[in-house]
């Protein structure tokens, strides 16, 4: 059962969970700003938020290369399956 208000993430076009259920579709950064604030934000902290987020884009968003990371190179060779 889902709580009273509920923030669900997806990747594909799937069906809301019925009529007046107070789910909200939400993405990585509103994940970010709720948790932040431990509620949904308003359209103005949101942006506010998000402002700063998109600002430090190019050192949040980067895609992780784990064969050349050296400390995941190392930890790699020495695991077990």
């Amino acid at each position: 059962m889902l709580a009273f208000r509920t923030v669900t993430y997806c990747t594909e076009n799937e069906e809301t969970p019925g009529k007046n259920t107070n789910v909200y579709l939400g993405s990585a950064e509103l994940s970010a700003i709720c948790s932040k604030l431990g509620r949904i934000p308003s359209k103005e902290e949101y942006l506010a938020d998000v402002g700063v987020i998109n600002q430090s884009s190019d050192k949040i968003y980067q895609y992780l290369n784990f064969d050349q990371i050296e400390e995941y190179v190392e930890n790699a060779k020495e695991a077990t399956a």
